[in-house]
């Protein structure tokens, strides 16, 4: 009967083992992708968590945060992938359980890649740049040329070509335009200036602290790679 008992008990253990380190992981990683898809206008986030133990996430701490997410909001800019990888982390575990809000205390290491795809330029100058109509971004590893139309002082409407490149300028991301034609002219006369640059995302809104170091323009596409730690 001894033995029976003492077998019982080793197979709860066992099981509620199996439960920490199994289901924990994946019910902190739910908690922690649903609190940054809030963060960054509903995207689709999967978290991976790891820790060992994994009970130590009940006290907040981990090992890694592996982050995959597709058309991630940040600042007024969607990219259309986005993937994090944080590294001996720490995080308000009270917020998180309590208030779905996902607070960092610290971080050893903070990896971010992120893609910014041509088509999604073309929204954003159509949907948050005044006076931007019907633009057409390309992208080259050589230049981003974008054509459409811009409403200036004293004309109704210009349809112009600008070519230049996606450039980083501190934490900010921004096109700077190098060459502007002017290919059509509706109605009135230019009495104003041309835009040289716009704003297309401040890195500074990201939802980890991080610093913008590398932006490569490619085929149709930016990629753009940023790093940081919490102390």
């Amino acid at each position: 009967m001894l033995k029976r008992r003492v077998s019982i008990f080793l197979v709860i253990i066992a099981v509620a083992a199996l439960a920490v380190e199994v289901i924990l992981p994946q019910a902190v990683a739910a908690l922690v992708g649903h609190s940054l898809s809030r963060m960054t206008g509903d995207s689709q986030v999967s978290v991976t968590a790891q820790s060992r133990p994994a009970c130590r996430m009940l006290a907040g701490q981990f090992d890694l945060l592996a982050v995959d997410g597709d058309e991630v909001k940040i600042d007024k800019l969607t990219f259309s992938r986005v993937t994090m990888r944080l590294e001996r982390v720490e995080l308000d575990i009270a917020s998180l359980y309590s208030q779905r809000r996902l607070m960092l205390k610290s971080a050893a290491n903070i990896d971010l890649t992120a893609v910014i795809s041509q088509e999604e330029l073309s929204r954003h100058l159509n949907r948050d740049v005044k006076g931007v109509r019907n633009a057409q971004v390309t992208v080259t590893p050589e230049k981003t040329t974008v054509s459409g139309e811009v409403g200036l002082p004293g004309v109704a409407q210009v349809a112009v070509n600008m070519e230049g490149r996606i450039v980083a300028d501190g934490q900010q991301i921004k096109f700077v335009t190098q060459r502007v034609g002017v290919t059509q002219i509706a109605l009135g006369k230019i009495t104003g200036s041309t835009t040289t640059e716009i704003l297309l995302a401040d890195l500074n809104k990201a939802p980890f602290p991080v610093h913008l170091q590398q932006l490569e323009m490619e085929q149709g596409r930016v990629m753009v790679r940023a790093a940081g730690q919490v102390p």
